[in-house]
């Protein structure tokens, strides 16, 4: 019971726990049968096997968990709204919901904080990171006047390959609606009643290459760890049937 790994791993496992109940209360008080989170619906297959497929979770990933709770406790010291909610009920089956970073009133800014191992290849804000910042914004524009969406990137180390790279980025987009989130809310509502996951091009390609613990139901016997991106995208299309334009 001293083991401070086997602690960690309680601690971890009580955080999941408590959020599943907020789940529950959630979807008593909104009048649903599900709630899906914004970021869930950035990739549709992982969220389909997270729903329906039991993993442990490896020791990386509890690293990257912790190290992303302490950097939104720094961040929280920074503003004065921080963790937003925000929901719409799409229907009496579900609705979507999520949390918005923070929003400085002094600037009308709405934030959105994503850690990096490093930030060597990261020359424009990543399209999940976006999808989830102008879903918030589309959720939250009646209660905030909300000039500029802001995407702030930190990474765990500077240098890679003998190069030396900033360890912090921020990109500014204007606010724009986001109607897509909806959508794909029902698709994956639709999977999860059907029994039959999404697409594999429902997932960002990178998604499949930095550890997800559902690859073998989607690759079988290839490992996409080692692959570029493109190449991933090549193969999730062969798969699909999809053919290259």
């Amino acid at each position: 019971d001293t083991c401070p790994l086997r602690r960690i791993r309680v601690a971890a496992y009580r955080d999941i726990q408590r959020r599943l109940k907020e789940t529950e209360d959630l979807k008593k008080r909104l009048g649903v049968r599900e709630v899906f989170h914004v970021t869930e619906l950035c990739h549709l297959r992982y969220a389909y096997f997270n729903r329906t497929e039991g993993y442990i979770a490896p020791w990386t990933s509890m690293v990257d968990f912790e190290f992303g709770k302490a950097y939104h406790s720094w961040v929280e010291r920074l503003f004065p709204c921080v963790e937003i909610p925000c929901w719409v009920k799409v229907n009496d089956d579900f609705a979507v919901v999520g949390r918005a970073d923070a929003y400085d009133p002094e600037t009308r800014t709405l934030w959105d904080f994503k850690t990096y191992a490093n930030l060597f290849y990261v020359d424009e804000p990543a399209a999940d990171h976006v999808f989830q910042i102008t879903a918030y914004y589309t959720m939250l524009r009646d209660r905030f006047r909300i000039d500029r969406l802001g995407l702030y990137y930190v990474a765990k180390t500077s240098g890679r390959r003998g190069r030396e790279v900033p360890r912090i980025k921020i990109f500014y987009l204007k606010p724009r609606v986001n109607a897509e989130f909806v959508k794909k809310a029902g698709e994956l509502l639709e999977a999860l009643q059907r029994r039959k996951p999404p697409s594999l091009l429902t997932c960002a390609d990178w998604k499949c290459r930095v550890g997800c613990p559902f690859t073998e139901l989607c690759f079988h016997n290839v490992n996409p760890s080692g692959m570029p991106d493109r190449e991933i995208r090549r193969l999730k299309m062969r798969l699909e049937g999809v053919r290259e334009e």
